[in-house]
């Protein structure tokens, strides 16, 4: 959890997340996924949507960058885990 976020904000957290991702343009470079979510999630908490969304690639607190991640994984396989991360919340 980052900060006492509630599972609802999670979700929202990760659901915006997958609205991102499925819009990206794959292939896609980590600096230009770093740019889209910045300016996607705006000005505030980028923790509130970063972090939720590391432990949903990875399942680990210490990781590589979600960025990294991402372009790594692909498109597919991030909404993927994204999915499994909100059915887990969901059912908490």
């Amino acid at each position: 959890r980052w900060k006492n976020m509630s599972d609802e904000e999670i979700m929202n957290s990760l659901k915006t997340a997958e609205k991102i991702i499925f819009n990206l343009k794959f292939p896609i470079s980590k600096e230009a996924i770093e740019k889209t979510f910045l300016r996607e999630i705006g000005e505030g908490d980028e923790g509130k949507v970063l972090w939720p969304l590391r432990i949903a690639l990875t399942g680990l607190a210490a990781s590589p960058g979600p960025f990294d991640i991402i372009e790594i994984l692909g498109r597919d396989e991030s909404i993927s885990r994204l999915k499994r991360a909100l059915e887990s919340v969901w059912m908490l």
